[in-house]
């Protein structure tokens, strides 16, 4: 069973949003896995935030498989770089008797691939800093008639799965 949030929850017909909104935890019960496609911003959507823990709330955390976004970025970077830097590298020994010329050919190569690893570096940071930090009442919202919805829907199912206890107020 796959689970796609744009497919499955309908987003121009109101009445139908709100059926599958209100089935968004049967959705998620009957998945058995949860795969993220995570970026800096994952964390500060409502909705998002709201599967999850509906997801989380239902299933172990060894059931969500998160990819960052950049990793796919700093594989595919790496793979360019490898290949680019041998076949340049071929030609140039080819052509070029001077080793200074490849020597700066190396090292141009070798900076271009740290920076690329230190931009990765900082976006992990960037994640560990948003999960240190996050509160479900600093996550954005497109439409915010959307957010008490929101809100009552993850305490409903909290006490449901008895994470709260009954008559928790929806503001926690």
């Amino acid at each position: 069973t796959v689970f796609l949030d744009k497919v499955c929850i309908h987003q121009v017909d109101m009445e139908v949003q709100r059926r599958g909104i209100r089935k968004l935890g049967a959705f998620l019960n009957s998945s058995e896995r949860m795969v993220v496609l995570y970026s800096d911003v994952y964390l500060q959507k409502l909705w998002t935030v709201y599967e999850m823990a509906s997801f989380l709330t239902l299933h172990p955390v060894s059931d969500v498989t998160i990819l960052p976004v950049f990793q796919a970025v700093v594989f595919s970077s790496g793979l360019c770089f490898c290949y680019i830097y041998n076949l340049s590298d071929a030609v140039l020994r080819m052509f070029v008797d001077n080793r200074f010329v490849l020597y700066v050919f190396s090292l141009s190569t070798t900076i271009s691939c740290a920076y690329v690893v230190r931009m990765w570096a900082r976006d992990k940071e960037a994640i560990n800093m948003r999960l240190s930090n996050f509160t479900v009442k600093n996550c954005l919202c497109f439409n915010e008639s959307d957010r008490p919805v929101v809100y009552h829907n993850i305490t409903a199912l909290m006490m449901a799965s008895k994470v709260v206890p009954n008559g928790t107020d929806e503001e926690v």
